[in-house]
């Protein structure tokens, strides 16, 4: 039993420190590669990086769309555009004209 006292006694001092130690490691692993750590901070940085550029392009497709769609307003009507928006939908053309249709830009991908 002398033994075990002696142990007790010996060890007394030194568990506080160690689990105070103990603590403290724990916390800073969590704060670097816990769910909202440091790298957790950068990856969503980078997907909100990807996400700004999309709604950037997006964006800038919908105001084309929207200065197309306005040309062909009832009230406002661009002859040109109808005439090109007819035949296009239409797929006719006088005899003497030659029509190339050009493929549409392929949609942005989004990973």
């Amino acid at each position: 039993m002398s033994m075990f006292r002696y142990i007790r006694r010996k060890l007394r001092p030194v568990i506080g420190p160690v689990v105070g130690a103990s603590l403290i490691a724990y916390f800073a692993y969590h704060a670097i590669q816990g769910d909202h750590g440091i790298f957790a901070r950068d990856n969503l940085k980078d997907e909100v990086a990807q996400a700004q550029a999309t709604l950037d392009t997006l964006q800038t497709q919908r105001s084309e769309m929207e200065k197309r769609a306005a040309l062909i307003d009832p009230k406002q009507v661009d002859l040109d555009m109808l005439d090109e928006r007819a035949r296009a939908m239409l797929n006719v053309a006088k005899p003497d004209e030659v029509v190339i249709f050009y493929p549409k830009a392929a949609a942005p991908t989004t990973p």
